[in-house]
């Protein structure tokens, strides 16, 4: 078969495409012939007749190629940060389950212990024991008696346990506060920024 009858029938398969598209109309215009062109050598490169294409078709391909990828790419960076967050929330929950049942056995072991006047149970091979430690105290303060603690504390001699600080959080929200009017930051205050992104 020779080339000019590939090309004819290629012209052909052509314009039955603008047809179904109804491009045929405006077949006269300068941009008509160009996409006509176009898609004839489309039709060739996948004819297998033109291994190289025009630059304006493989321009068109690679651009239609990179588009396509992009979006490939930008639905793989969704699902994977869906999947990571959802991993995430996953472990986060295992882990209050987790510790909510140590709790509880621990609690457990505390209670029998205390039962049978005992500080420690039975050795076991290849498991242990369990002992009692020394039990900690975890003391607060409610904020309308912190006024009245500072006076404690100091009519006890114990200035050194008044300590007034500024929380990180309070920080942040103040020094965000600042950057949102365009004030100046002073350098005794460091701090950065912290994008996130949130799935829906």
């Amino acid at each position: 078969m020779s080339a000019s009858v590939v090309v004819k029938r290629a012209e052909i398969f052509t314009l039955i495409i603008l047809k179904d598209f109804r491009f045929y109309l405006t077949m006269q215009n300068k941009c008509s012939h160009y996409l006509l062109h176009i898609l004839q050598q489309i039709v060739l490169r996948i004819c297998g007749i033109f291994p190289t294409a025009s630059p304006c078709v493989n321009h068109a391909i690679e651009m239609s190629t990179k588009k396509e990828n992009k979006k490939m790419n930008e639905r793989e960076l969704v699902v994977n940060v869906k999947q990571a967050r959802e991993r995430l929330d996953s472990i986060k929950s295992a882990l209050k389950d987790a510790q909510a049942v140590y709790d509880k056995v621990e609690m457990q072991a505390v209670e029998y212990l205390t039962g049978i006047e005992a500080d420690a149970t039975a050795k076991y091979d290849n498991v242990g024991y369990l002992k009692m430690s020394r039990p900690r105290i975890f003391a607060s303060c409610k904020v309308e008696n912190k006024e009245a603690l500072k006076i404690f504390l100091k009519e006890k001699g114990r200035e050194d346990l008044i300590k007034e600080d500024v929380s990180a959080q309070s920080l942040s929200g103040y020094v965000g506060e600042l950057v949102e009017q365009g004030k100046p930051i002073p350098e005794i205050i460091s701090y950065y920024l912290k994008t996130s992104v949130r799935i829906y």
